[in-house]
């Protein structure tokens, strides 16, 4: 519940870690370019932001069926994008 979540967060004040509320992604059609089949892949987005507002974004990516961890080095199928800007 948002009581329970919020009382986890107040635990956690000054500590080293910060536990986050899990999330299943949805599945995203990615064309596999070497046999231009159609496979579902679970992506993180991510973005950078500075004081001066947007810097970039970031993607971990994995197939579908690949495991629950979309993380680098989680899998040696998961594929890592970044984009930075400068302005």
């Amino acid at each position: 519940t948002d009581a329970e979540w919020a009382e986890v967060l107040k635990a956690c004040e000054g500590g080293r870690f910060v536990v986050q509320r899990r999330v299943v992604p949805n599945a995203e059609p990615v064309i596999d370019p070497n046999t231009r089949e159609v496979v579902d892949w679970s992506a993180i987005w991510g973005v950078f932001l500075t004081p001066q507002g947007y810097g970039g974004t970031c993607i971990r990516a994995l197939p579908a069926d690949g495991g629950a961890v979309i993380g680098h080095g989680a899998s040696t199928t998961t594929k890592l994008a970044t984009v930075f800007s400068y302005a």
